[in-house]
């Protein structure tokens, strides 16, 4: 009789075991999908934000190639004030700060709140450390070197 309880209760035990066992597996297994769409989630939108990037750099690009128009137009020892009033930007591209300030908030907001942290690719982590960590730095550096130069003017 003493042994019908043991071999009950030790089956009922390793039941309860083998339950909980599962719970958890599947509750892990659970978070693992959840962490992954939330990756995805993130890489898209840090995706966003690079193509936002790529715009704001074009029309930076466009801006300094007109204020450089400008300027080889002023350098032109042949020219007249009628052709300086077709050039629309001159006292932009002579008096105005070029800053640069590309859009950052998803990176910045993921650096803050830990979430960058949920990329598996340290290669893609490394990346968007330098776009938005040391190329920014570099440029608004040469931007500030400018502004300089141009005050010294």
């Amino acid at each position: 009789m003493k042994k019908k309880y043991i071999i009950r209760y030790s089956l009922e035990f390793l039941v309860i075991v083998l339950g909980v066992s599962v719970s958890f597996y599947f509750s892990e297994l659970s978070k693992s999908r959840d962490l992954e769409v939330l990756s995805i989630s993130i890489q898209q939108n840090l995706l966003n934000e690079v193509k936002e990037i790529e715009e704001y750099i074009q029309e930076r690009e466009i801006a300094f190639f007109s204020d450089t128009e400008t300027i080889t137009a002023l350098q032109n020892k042949n020219y007249n004030a009628d052709s300086l009033k077709l050039l629309k930007r001159v006292t932009v591209s002579l008096f105005n700060y070029r800053g640069f300030t590309p859009p950052n908030s998803v990176y910045n907001s993921l650096v803050g709140d830990g979430n960058l942290g949920l990329i598996k690719s340290t290669e893609l982590k490394e990346e968007l450390s330098k776009i938005h960590n040391q190329h920014l730095y570099h440029i608004q550096s040469n931007i500030d070197d400018e502004n300089i130069a141009k005050k010294r003017l």
